[in-house]
């Protein structure tokens, strides 16, 4: 997880300092640059996204553990 965001933050990095030396009218961007800004940006929306199903499916399965240990120990109100 941690060489991930390294390698998130080198990315981000990367794009701040590009988009410094580009700093260009908006007449004179080209139409794919905003894709691959926009592809950069994607990149932490998808790891956010991983992170929040493992810790969802985490909690999920650990719900369903408990429950299972309940049931089998008939400690159960039900």
């Amino acid at each position: 997880i941690v060489a991930a965001e390294r390698e998130a933050e080198a990315v981000a990095g990367r794009a701040r300092e590009r988009s410094r030396r580009l700093a260009v009218p908006e007449t004179r961007v080209k139409p794919g640059s905003i894709a691959v800004r926009a592809q950069e940006e994607y990149a932490y929306v998808s790891r956010d996204v991983r992170r929040l199903v493992l810790i969802g499916g985490s909690l999920i399965a650990l719900l369903v553990g408990l429950w299972v240990v309940f049931q089998a120990s008939g400690a159960s109100p039900f």
